[in-house]
């Protein structure tokens, strides 16, 4: 074996082990955002079930402060699921992984797709209950304002006497009440708000992350498309090349039996002008 083989068997094994590395590599990051989808899956089914407790007697403000750190966690994976996509979309393919990694990489695509909607929806029911439950909190406090508004009215129209005894305390202790009341309801109707802010927020950052998987599902579908048009192409020219090497086969067969029938001329001709010499020499 030549030096020139040896060096070029090395540079083969150089190359093959390149890209098994690089392969194991794409299967890590592959089982990695895997395993990050299934994380974020179970997230959004316990958020699902948190605020279906929403409005109930397991409504808290610890329930609400876990949805809400939950809600924060979801979308920051969600994140980190689509930076991995588009990660493993830009590894070097050969044909024959190209369309088996293109697969593989659109399952994950739709898995992570259907489960942004899901947890869309699992927001916008959050944000509804949210929604409501201000509207019930500000009609309370609006009640509650009516009727103690009455009460001072009937205090007020009630004897002096009274209202130096008992009825002035009681009259007192319901404006205690009210207000206590008041700043409960508008304690949680702040925090209802920053909610739905929040919410807000998250939809929009998940829009974001929706038009950035589009644009990894585009760029693949290019590029398949260009590889797809490439091999046409080579296809193509395949077919032509063939057909003009079948054409000048051709031609030279012909060629070679003209020449032949050319040849096979002559020598008749030869041997007509040979006999007719020979005849003349007798």
């Amino acid at each position: 074996m030549s030096f020139n083989q040896l060096v070029n068997n090395a540079e083969g094994d150089s190359h093959q082990l390149q890209l098994t590395e690089e392969d194991k590599q794409y299967k890590a990051l592959t089982l990695t955002i895997s395993n990050l989808i299934f994380e974020t899956n179970s997230k959004v089914s316990r958020v699902t079930q948190y605020v279906s407790w929403f409005g109930s007697p397991k409504d808290s403000k610890i329930l609400r402060e876990s949805v809400h750190n939950e809600n924060q966690q979801i979308v920051e994976l969600f994140k980190e699921i689509k930076d991995k996509l588009r990660t493993i979309s830009s590894f070097q393919q050969n044909t024959m992984l190209r369309r088996a990694r293109n697969l593989e990489q659109q399952k994950l695509q739709r898995d992570l797709q259907k489960l942004i909607e899901t947890f869309q929806k699992v927001q916008n029911i959050e944000a509804t209950k949210s929604r409501k439950l201000i509207q019930v909190a500000k009609q309370h406090i609006i009640e509650e304002q009516n009727m103690t508004a009455e009460t001072c009215d009937d205090n007020e129209d009630s004897p002096l006497l009274d209202q130096n005894s008992g009825n002035l305390q009681m009259t007192q202790t319901h404006i205690d009440v009210f207000e206590n009341q008041v700043l409960y309801n508008s304690s949680m109707i702040a925090e209802r708000e920053q909610e739905i802010e929040d919410i807000e927020r998250g939809i929009v950052e998940l829009n974001e992350v929706f038009k950035d998987l589009g644009s990894i599902v585009t760029d693949q579908q290019s590029l398949l498309d260009n590889i797809e048009s490439n091999v046409n192409n080579v296809s193509s020219y395949t077919a032509s090349a063939s057909n003009e090497l079948s054409t000048a086969n051709e031609y030279q067969r012909k060629s070679q039996k003209t020449r032949l029938l050319l040849i096979i001329f002559l020598v008749i001709i030869f041997m007509v002008f040979f006999l007719m010499a020979a005849s003349s020499w007798l």
